[in-house]
């Protein structure tokens, strides 16, 4: 075959490419379903986002704050409305970084870039993922509005805590919609998707407060906030919700979506446990009181099951002191294994 030829084959394969719609199931998954997990008389235990952890609720980019739209864009990729999908002279300062660190510290890329790593659920970073993202983005600038970009990213952004979509997180942080965060909220937010771990804001508030207040300063820096809006923003006192609010009974939680098979879960909006909440909180309280006063005797682990004996059903289950103790809290000791020790002897003892 000629070289022409084959020069032709490639042009209409790239034109072809790029002139074919994107599938718009990459771009709007259809199983956005999530689904409650409550106790026995209705109390919300743990909301359980869909099956693939992509954002539980999708909302239209009207109904998301306008703080949160411009910071986003400001923080993630501040020439997303002047470029075709891929910021030349981002990648050209990533590329200069990364040469002088010797290592990768900058990815140079767009708003646009990382919708399109979402919808190919690119995983790996490398220079040949890095083009197939850049490729897809400028067909992505070729068939969608910045618009239609900017709301999929808002949707299906990671904000820790495997809390996916900014409305998901909205609800998550601060027990709110999404078109009612604030200046300080929305900066809270746009911070944790460059590390969901790093500016997790209930192990690292110190370092989220100081990174909300270098975007803020970003913002007015850029002329989308005036002075007051800063110092107002600045001094507002924002507070995440609780974490226990989050994961109540979140031993049993765990125990439950065990025995849910897993294909139900598209099928499901919610599900009613046996949990007694009132006795459930009662019987972590009871835990935490009698470890204490058991300290002296080097007991620091504990834990409570209650259950009715005539119907089998689990009223209470407290796996640990504390479920969101990183070393041992999240093991389950109404369900882990252990020695029997000298509880067996007498047992053995009638045998022999």
């Amino acid at each position: 075959m000629r070289p022409r030829y084959i020069i032709y084959i490639v042009t209409t394969l790239i034109l072809l490419m790029f002139l074919i719609p994107p599938h718009r199931a990459r771009l709007y998954p259809d199983n956005f379903c999530s689904y409650e997990i409550c106790a026995r008389d209705g109390t919300v235990l743990r909301e359980i986002l869909s099956h693939d952890y992509t954002t539980s609720t999708w909302v239209p980019i009207a109904e998301i704050s306008p703080w949160q739209i411009m910071a986003s864009i400001i923080r993630e990729d501040k020439r997303f409305l002047f470029h075709p999908g891929v910021d030349v002279i981002a990648l050209l300062r990533a590329f200069y970084e990364n040469t002088k660190a010797r290592r990768i510290v900058s990815g140079g890329s767009t708003i646009t870039m990382q919708v399109a790593k979402m919808a190919l659920g690119l995983k790996a970073r490398s220079v040949f993922t890095k083009i197939i993202e850049m490729l897809y983005a400028l067909k992505l600038e070729l068939h969608l509005s910045k618009e239609e970009i900017l709301e999929m990213y808002l949707n299906r952004a990671p904000y820790g805590n495997q809390t996916y979509g900014v409305e998901a997180a909205a609800q998550f942080y601060f027990q709110k919609p999404a078109d009612q965060l604030s200046l300080g909220e929305s900066c809270i937010l746009t911070i944790i998707p460059t590390s969901p771990v790093k500016f997790d804001p209930y192990i690292f508030p110190e370092a989220v407060r100081q990174e909300k207040e270098y975007v803020l300063k970003h913002l007015l820096k850029h002329e989308a906030i005036d002075s007051l809006d800063f110092v107002l923003a600045v001094s507002e006192s924002v507070n995440v919700v609780e974490k226990d609010i989050n994961f109540r009974a979140p031993h049993f939680v765990n125990y439950a979506l065990q025995q849910l098979p897993r294909r139900q879960f598209s099928q499901l909006s919610r599900v009613i446990t046996s949990i007694d909440i009132v006795l459930q909180e009662n019987c972590e309280k009871l835990l935490s009181t009698t470890l204490e006063s058991l300290k002296k005797y080097h007991v620091g682990q504990g834990a409570i099951i209650v259950m009715d004996t005539e119907t089998g059903e689990v009223l209470a289950m407290v796996g640990s002191k504390d479920y969101f103790d990183a070393k041992e809290g999240q093991v389950n000791g109404t369900l882990a294994l252990r020695q029997p020790g000298s509880s067996i002897k007498p047992f053995l003892y009638i045998v022999a």
